[in-house]
Parts: C-alpha cells; structure tokens; sequence
C-alpha cells in the first residue's frame, strides 16, 4: 500500500489489499493505521467509505539539527467495514500537496503514505492464543537512530510456536 509510482517524488492516493480469512474463521475486530509525510490528513476512505482517525499521532523526521520534517499517522475501529474476506482498498490517503510544497520530502526519500490493517480473528480450532495490541508512533532516523519498545503486561503461557510481530 502506497508504493511509489514511476515518479520518483509521487505516492499513490489510493491501493488494494486482499484478505483471506479460512473456513470457520470470524473476525473479531479490525483496526486501520495510516500514516504520511507532512501535518496529516485523518479522513480517508474504506471501500469508499468515510473513515474518520479515531486517535492521531505525530512526530518529525530530524535530516540535521536544524531541519525536521512532519509526519503523522492515525487509526481507527473499521471492524464494521471489514467483515469478511475481500479486497478492500483505502482511498483519499493524498499527499502529493505536501511533497509538491516542500521539496525536502523527495531530496531524502521521505515522501510516503501507507496504510495496513490488522485483523483480530476467532478459530476454535486453534490452541489457546494471546492477542495484544500495543500501538504508537516513533521515528528512527539519522538524528535518533536507536529505539527501544517495551511491552507491559505480556503474560506468555508457553513460548512453544509463540510469535510476535510489528507494523513498521
């Protein structure tokens, strides 16, 4: 989702994702992020439904001392949209205002905007599982090239076929 286009300095405003769900699989919820260069655009489209950031989050992008550029992302509860196994494609996600206003985004590759949504499901058939979810918003970048998460309250059972994973 919102992968650069033969223009260097373009990102797309629209993409498409498939989801897959497996017989006796129920969605149990749905969360969208998304996130781009620049002070934010929090109302995107869902299957050209309005989705509006529930909860937004900003930060800056350090290129030197003395220039930082803005970045935000947002979320929201799009269990109701997204019920079932589709293609579902996020649109009005637009920040080509922003690239085209300030040059720096492109000079150092910091034009983007990207979306993902994760899919909290329900399989009897599964062994016992844990779900948590810990969002936020950092930046790694030449200025601030280290960082830690810490996550609280995890309480593993058995480490055996356990995983964890991040959105990036």
């Amino acid at each position: 989702a919102g992968i650069l286009v033969s223009d260097e300095c373009a990102v797309l405003t629209q993409s498409s994702a498939s989801l897959s769900m497996q017989p006796g699989q129920t969605i149990v919820a749905a969360y969208l992020y998304w996130a781009g260069s620049g002070l934010g655009g929090f109302n995107v489209k869902l299957n050209n439904i309005d989705v509006t950031g529930q909860r937004t989050f900003y930060s800056t992008i350090s290129i030197s001392a003395n220039n930082h550029k803005p970045s935000f992302g947002a979320f929201a509860d799009v269990t109701d949209i997204v019920t079932s196994s589709g293609t579902y494609t996020l649109s009005d996600l637009d920040i080509t205002q922003v690239i085209a206003d300030d040059t720096d985004y492109c000079y150092y590759a910091l034009n983007f905007a990207g979306w993902s949504v994760i899919v909290v499901y329900n399989d009897n058939t599964l062994p016992y599982n844990q779900v948590g979810i810990y969002d936020g918003f950092k930046t790694v970048d030449g200025q601030n090239n280290l960082l830690n998460i810490y996550l609280d309250n995890l309480n593993v059972i058995s480490n055996q076929g356990a995983k964890i994973g991040f959105l990036a």
